[in-house]
C-alpha cells in the first residue's frame, strides 16, 4: 500500500497522517468535553481506510461509522466523566482508543420554589447554588417583583448543601401571587440555570396570636391542676407553645400547663411564663399559680360531700350517671356530675377548677347555673382519691368542694 501523507477524505471520513499496511493510528485527542444541555459532536481522525467501530455501547455516545462522528447527548443526565472506547480496523489489523469525556452539568439551587408569606415586610429569603463541578457561579435577578431586591453576597459559603453561592430576596410585598427568577451562571462555561419561585401573599398583614386561656390557677396543697392553653390566630396560622418557670413543680407537656405543689410548698402566689408564637410573631402570658393551703382556706366557705361521701368506679366501664346534657367526652372516660344547687342558695356558677390527688387523671367537662361536670380516668385499683373543685360563683363567693372515689377492678 503506497505512502499517504496530510488529511485525507475518504468515504466522508477524515483521516490523517501517514498510512502504511500496519495498524491504524488514531490522531484526534482522546480527551473531550460535552455538557448535559445540549448535544455536541467530535469528528474522528484515524488512518485513512480505516474501519471504525465502538467496542461497547455508552448510554449518550454514537457513532456514524460512515462519516466517523461520534455524537454526544447527555441532555437529562448528571455531570462527570464518561468512558469509551473507539476501534479502528483495516486488513485485520485493530488499534483501539479510549476516549475520556468529560460531562459539564448546569448549575443547581436548593430550596422552595413556593412560599406563603404574610403582606408587609417578608422575612429575607435565602437563595442557593452550586456547580456540580465547582466552578464560580454568579447570581443575578432575572424576574423582581416591585418592592423587592435581590442581593448576591460577595463570597461562597458552606451550608448543609456544602460550598454554596447564595443570594437574599428581601423588601416589601403587597397581597397577591409574585414571581421571582433568579439565574446562576457558572464562569467555567458551564452554561447557566434560572430558578423561578412563587410567593403567595396573604392579604391580610400577619397578626400575633392572642392567648385566650385563663393567666389565674389555683391549687391546694398536695393536688394536682391542669390548664390547657389556648389561643387563636387571626391568620390561621399553626400556633407552638413554650414554657419557663422557676418552680419545678409548674410544668408544660405540649399544650398542657400543670401544678402539683407538695404539702411542703408554702400557700402564695407563683408564676410562669409562656409564649404563643405564630411562625413570625409571638405573645407572652404570665400565669399566676395561687397555692391554697390543704387545711384551712381563708375567706372560703367549705362545702363537703356527705351523699355519697364515696363513690365506686369499676375499671374499663362507662359511668353513665352524668346527664345527658354533659356526655361530652368521646375518651369514654368516668363521667362526675357534681349537683351544688343545694348549697348555692339561688347564686349561680361563673367558674370552676379541678384538681386531683396525684396518680388520677381529669378533665374538666362543662357546667351551668349549677351543676359542673369533671372526667376521671386512669387511677390504681384499691386506692382512694381525693377529687376537688375550687367553685366561683356570679355572686363572688369562693366554695371548695371535694368527693372520694375508691378504685377496683372489674370482675372478668
Amino acid at each position: 500500500m503506497p505512502l499517504v501523507t496530510g488529511p485525507m477524505l475518504v468515504g466522508g471520513v477524515l483521516y490523517s497522517g501517514a498510512m502504511f499496511d500496519s495498524a491504524p493510528v488514531f490522531s484526534s485527542s482522546n480527551l473531550l468535553n460535552a455538557n448535559n444541555w445540549a448535544a455536541t459532536t467530535h469528528q474522528v481522525q484515524v488512518t485513512a481506510g480505516s474501519v471504525l467501530s465502538l467496542v461497547a455501547p455508552v448510554l449518550g455516545v454514537s457513532l456514524n461509522a460512515g462519516t466517523g462522528v461520534v455524537t454526544f447527548d447527555f441532555r437529562g443526565m448528571a455531570g462527570g466523566n464518561r468512558t469509551f472506547t473507539l476501534r479502528a480496523t483495516y486488513g485485520g489489523v485493530s488499534t483501539d482508543q479510549v476516549v475520556t469525556v468529560v460531562v459539564d452539568a448546569r448549575p443547581v439551587f436548593f430550596g422552595a420554589t413556593t412560599l406563603n408569606v404574610s403582606a408587609g415586610a417578608i422575612t429575607p429569603i435565602v437563595i442557593e447554588a452550586q456547580d456540580p463541578e465547582g466552578a464560580t457561579l454568579t447570581l443575578s435577578a432575572i424576574q423582581m417583583p416591585s418592592g423587592l431586591v435581590f442581593t448576591p453576597a460577595a463570597q461562597p459559603s458552606t451550608t448543609g448543601n456544602g460550598v454554596v453561592y447564595t443570594g437574599t430576596i428581601s423588601g416589601t410585598l403587597a397581597g397577591g401571587v409574585h414571581t421571582c427568577q433568579i439565574r446562576a451562571t457558572a464562569a467555567n462555561g458551564g452554561g447557566s440555570t434560572d430558578h423561578t419561585l412563587t410567593i403567595n401573599v396573604a392579604s391580610v398583614a400577619n397578626q400575633a396570636p392572642v392567648i385566650t386561656s385563663s393567666p389565674t390557677m389555683t391549687v391546694i396543697q398536695g393536688q394536682v391542676v391542669q390548664r390547657t392553653l389556648t389561643a387563636n390566630d387571626a391568620n390561621g396560622d399553626t400556633i407552638s407553645w413554650s414554657f419557663s418557670s422557676s418552680n419545678s413543680w409548674i410544668t408544660r407537656t405540649g399544650d398542657q400547663v400543670a401544678a402539683a405543689p407538695g404539702i411542703d410548698i408554702q400557700p402564695g402566689p407563683y408564676q410562669a411564663f409562656v409564649t404563643a408564637n405564630d411562625g413570625q410573631l409571638t405573645t407572652n402570658q404570665t400565669i399566676t399559680v395561687t397555692v391554697v393551703a390543704a387545711s384551712v382556706e381563708s375567706g372560703a366557705s367549705v362545702i363537703e360531700f356527705t351523699t355519697p361521701a364515696r363513690r365506686t368506679l369499676t375499671v374499663g366501664r362507662l359511668d353513665r350517671q352524668a346527664a345527658p346534657t354533659f356526655e361530652q367526652d368521646s375518651a369514654e372516660r368516668y363521667d362526675y356530675l357534681v349537683d351544688l344547687r343545694r348549697w348555692l342558695e339561688l347564686d349561680t356558677l361563673a367558674s370552676v377548677e379541678w384538681s386531683t390527688t396525684p396518680g388520677l387523671d381529669y378533665q374538666a367537662g362543662g357546667f351551668n347555673a349549677g351543676q359542673c361536670v369533671v372526667w376521671l380516668s386512669n387511677g390504681t385499683a384499691g386506692l382512694n382519691y381525693k377529687v376537688t373543685a375550687m367553685i366561683t360563683t356570679v355572686g363572688g363567693r369562693t366554695h371548695k368542694a371535694w368527693f372520694f372515689v375508691s378504685m377496683t377492678v372489674e370482675d372478668s
